[in-house]
């Protein structure tokens, strides 16, 4: 086992220790062989390769530490929210909501309008928003808000229109879309029904956009320490999923993935694009680990699954 590099530091962190320690890591290819003191390390080196001396860089004392895996990422999604295509904010309330819609939309003054975060149960008063605050803020121009929870669109009605959704649309299985007392739409689309919007709207994004918005979110990443992640499916619907392999692909063909990527596309009964994927990625990088399934929704909208009525249940789900 050659060993290549020795990186040093009086701050490195292991988890052994209640803090960080002056250490030395070896590192042989892209594994670590071993985390000790340097003279150790470097008899390591010695003993492995002795006509070889590796590369020993010291850090002084900059901290290091393992990198952070997160287990959970909706990757599309997280890129796109933190990107310039669109905002992220929870809001107060419905009319802040819209106020912050106004803003965005200065540096957007063309095609639709996306955010996500808007979590009703959480503004004063806690009540759902409708299109109607919407439209007269954006007559002529389609708005998307999906929920905190990325289970609820909110849409403007020139937004229902552009997606070919009216009084009379029927939703799919597993879905939604909410009604008031007349008949007439809210705005409010759930679940399977969102969830089938969704690459609609998206696809008012090109492919060069999207990588960019990985880009930015891989830098986010980096900040943050985070060196690997499970790329988790989106949506239960077939083709949505959002897992864009491609992106990833692209990325680590220009050596710009910078984080481990896991994929888990959504479980169906046709698994040959997961098999394909598997036999496509293979490296330490990039490579489909598994699948994810769906069995219901989420408690914040009460579309998920309980064995007692919901203590906090609205009127409409009575």
């Amino acid at each position: 086992m050659r060993i290549d590099r020795i990186l040093c530091s009086k701050r490195v962190f292991t988890g052994l220790a209640d803090s960080a320690e002056e250490l030395a890591i070896a590192i042989s290819g892209d594994k670590i062989a071993f985390v000790g003191p340097k003279e150790d390390a470097l008899a390591l080196a010695r003993e492995a390769d002795g006509n070889a001396e590796p590369e020993v860089v010291d850090y002084g004392d900059a901290f290091i530490a393992p990198g952070f895996h997160d287990s959970h990422v909706h990757f599309f999604h997280s890129a796109v929210y933190s990107s310039p295509l669109a905002t992220n904010f929870l809001g107060d309330n419905e009319a802040d909501c819209v106020e912050r819609m106004k803003r965005f939309a200065q540096g957007r003054p063309e095609g639709w309008l996306l955010a996500q975060g808007w979590r009703e149960y959480r503004w004063d008063p806690p009540v759902l928003p409708s299109k109607h605050s919407l439209d007269e803020a954006f007559p002529n121009r389609p708005v998307a808000l999906y929920s905190g929870d990325a289970h609820t669109l909110w849409l403007n009605s020139c937004a229902l229109a552009e997606l070919g959704i009216d009084r009379d649309s029927v939703p799919p299985a597993g879905g939604s879309y909410d009604r008031d007392a007349d008949g007439d739409l809210t705005g409010i689309v759930r679940e399977a029904a969102a969830m089938e919007l969704m690459p609609r709207i998206m696809n008012a994004f090109s492919d060069d956009e999207i990588a960019d918005a990985y880009r930015g979110f891989l830098r986010t990443l980096a900040q943050n320490g985070i060196t690997s992640v499970c790329d988790m499916s989106l949506m239960a619907n077939p083709g949505l999923d959002f897992i864009r392999d491609d992106v990833h692909a692209r990325l680590l063909e220009s050596d710009e993935l910078t984080c481990r990527v896991n994929l888990f596309p959504t479980l169906l009964e046709d698994m040959s694009r997961f098999e394909a994927m598997s036999a496509r990625y293979t490296g330490p990088v990039l490579r489909c680990a598994g699948f994810k399934q769906f069995f219901d929704g989420v408690s914040s909208q009460h579309t998920a699954w309980v064995t007692e009525p919901y203590s906090n249940a609205r009127c409409e789900d009575d």
